[in-house]
């Protein structure tokens, strides 16, 4: 998102959710892949094949296909500490009332370092040695979103109360 949706996003109440995918952390690796975009598209009609309809399966090839291509020197390593800088963008931006975790752990190419949720804490732990306040951290790791969620179910409710 540009900076100008953001800063509308904050000004409506809204929570910048901050994706873990290499190709949303690191212009580098959107550029690097798009470079070989061909080769992954048709890499990527070959997973259809072999997996039929079953996501998961095409979702793990695809992976393990980006893996390959960072190892191979054709895609750049993308670090976890990338999605500390995009919070601390989004924190100078709009405040650290509108800024949360959008993982995606359940089929992006995570960055190195932060494979699965068990390295979560690394997030805590770089949050906490820049500075963020434990009440600010607490906001960006859930919070906020809570926030919004619970707006939103208020406002379901009323609706729903004027029919």
């Amino acid at each position: 998102m540009s900076d100008d949706m953001i800063k509308v996003l904050a000004a409506k109440g809204g929570v910048m959710q901050i994706n873990y995918e290499r190709n949303y952390l690191s212009e580098e690796y959107r550029t690097a892949f798009a470079a070989v975009a061909g080769d992954v598209s048709r890499m990527e009609e070959k997973f259809k094949k072999e997996c039929g309809d079953d996501n998961v399966c095409i979702g793990k090839a695809e992976i393990r296909l980006e893996k390959e291509l960072t190892e191979a020197g054709k895609l750049p390593h993308v670090s976890w500490e990338k999605i500390i800088e995009h919070i601390d963008h989004v924190v100078r931006l709009v405040g650290p009332d509108h800024v949360g975790l959008g993982s995606d752990f359940d089929g992006a190419d995570m960055p190195d370092g932060l494979e699965d949720c068990s390295k979560l804490p690394k997030i805590t732990e770089a949050l906490l040695r820049k500075g963020y306040s434990e009440e600010d951290i607490r906001k960006i790791l859930g919070g906020n979103i809570l926030r919004v969620m619970e707006q939103s179910e208020k406002i379901s409710k009323e609706m729903q109360a004027a029919q």
